[in-house]
């Protein structure tokens, strides 16, 4: 699809609230604790991270079918292979139709990720489970985004969807879904994330623009000097858009309120 013609959808999706028109970042921002932080603000990047190293095992799994039925191969033969002769296409066939277990090792392999790159983000700046796991306990920071400054980097947004189970994907008649069927499931007790996924062909580094960073959340237990330190690093670095919040404790029950500082 045209790059502009997504750029559309995706604000159209946006007015209508398919899509979140923010999206969070959490992060350690003790730069002890996490050397990669500053460089964030002053190269305005972001890591898209292969599969292979995310913290939960289970995640960008897929239940590929392998055993397909002699149509599903011999459609599969004419959309990539094309050219083949009729006594080859039926050799295949053959072959993987009988083999089911050698044909399911062939296709386990076509379908690996981990040379590609996926940004997790979140819908809520103010989730308290969110800010332990992933914010140093409330001392690190949350950074908030605006798709719409930069439709390029962002697209395109995918809503992770919980389940109790792999997605169930078939090679041979659905090719166009596997990235949205790998990376769109994780596992339901996850769901407190309320994860948006960005993916990309190839993990590593990409710029943001740094209109699209709209505002850097402090956690509660952010120290003053990390906040000052931190205030300083964005104003330096050509932020002078980027507003500043920190988390409160809400009085008498579990919840966190932002105030602007």
């Amino acid at each position: 699809m045209d790059t502009e013609k997504i750029k559309t959808l995706i604000k159209i999706g946006v007015e209508k609230g398919q899509y979140p028109q923010y999206v969070y970042k959490y992060r350690i921002s003790d730069t002890t604790k996490n050397p990669h932080f500053d460089s964030i603000i002053t190269t305005n990047k972001l890591m898209f991270s292969s599969p292979k190293a995310f913290n939960d095992p289970f995640d960008c799994q897929l239940q590929p079918i392998t055993f397909p039925s002699a149509t599903e191969v011999s459609q599969f033969i004419d959309r990539v292979l094309p050219s083949t002769s009729a006594n080859i296409k039926q050799n295949l066939i053959t072959n993987a139709t009988s083999n089911p277990l050698a044909f399911a090792s062939i296709l386990e392999s076509a379908i690996q990720f981990d040379d590609k790159g996926v940004l997790c983000l979140s819908q809520e700046p103010d989730n308290i489970l969110l800010w332990s796991h992933y914010a140093d306990n409330h001392y690190g920071v949350c950074l908030k985004f605006d798709i719409l400054e930069d439709l390029d980097f962002f697209s395109i947004p995918l809503t992770v969807i919980y389940d109790q189970s792999y997605p169930v994907y078939n090679h041979m008649t659905q090719p166009n879904d596997i990235v949205t069927k790998m990376i769109k499931t994780k596992f339901e007790p996850w769901k407190y994330e309320k994860e948006i996924r960005i993916f990309k062909q190839a993990k590593g580094l990409y710029d943001f623009k740094k209109t699209a960073l709209k505002e850097i959340i402090f956690g509660c237990n952010t120290p003053q000097i990390e906040i000052n330190r931190i205030k300083n690093l964005t104003t330096t670095n050509g932020y002078t858009h980027t507003t500043f919040m920190q988390t409160e404790k809400q009085n008498g029950i579990y919840g966190l309120t932002l105030k602007a500082i």
